[in-house]
């Protein structure tokens, strides 16, 4: 089909141009003292690196537009975030409950893996700071119109008032990127980051 190949075309030249800009963001990393210039660096390619993810999905699977295996990438998403923040005296299990088959269209996948990525990067960044273990949870279904994703670790939690727009730019991102999926997200923070959205 003529389509799918102009599509599998499309993903290959956006994976390569994000990997490129991967790539880029490494090299302007070497050289590089300052330590908060080097976590703002990093935690700039996982968020390019989570996009070029989807993209490599759609163009190695051969799948249509609509058409994303959503446990297969939140699996390799979690994996590649451990294997960033991996710390040999922290064992952090990863809990992934998502029907094998469900799929979602390009236009929820992209916000919803970067909104991923932000929570992984704080559960792995801020979490297990004082533990010698950790566990996260990622549970995504779907009920008849919605999917229903909840994202849980079991960290110290924060208070959400001194991570609001005026914080992080992760918090602030999150917040858009739950705007730009048309729903609010909910936070429990008082036992470990609990965050949940409908959409």
């Amino acid at each position: 089909n003529q389509n799918i190949l102009l599509n599998k075309e499309m993903h290959h030249r956006v994976k390569n141009n994000l990997q490129m800009v991967s790539s880029l963001l490494e090299l302007q990393s070497e050289g590089i003292n300052d330590s908060h210039a080097l976590s703002a660096l990093k935690t700039s390619q996982n968020r390019v690196h989570a996009v070029s993810m989807i993209h490599q999905k759609l163009y190695s699977k051969g799948q249509d537009m609509g058409d994303v295996n959503i446990k297969e990438l939140s699996e390799d998403l979690s994996k590649y975030i451990a294997d960033v923040y991996f710390n040999p005296k922290i064992d952090v299990k990863i809990d992934i409950a998502i029907p094998d088959q469900l799929k979602m269209d390009i236009d929820h996948t992209i916000p919803l893996s970067l909104i991923m990525n932000e929570l992984l990067t704080n559960s792995f960044k801020y979490a297990f700071t004082k533990a010698i273990s950790g566990e996260i949870s990622i549970e995504i279904s779907k009920t008849l119109d919605k999917y229903n994703f909840t994202y849980k670790d079991s960290g110290p939690g924060f208070d959400i008032s001194q991570n609001s727009d005026s914080g992080s730019l992760g918090m602030r991102l999150i917040r858009i990127l739950t705007n730009q999926l048309g729903t609010d997200g909910k936070w429990n923070n008082q036992r470990g980051v609990h965050y949940a959205i409908s959409f």
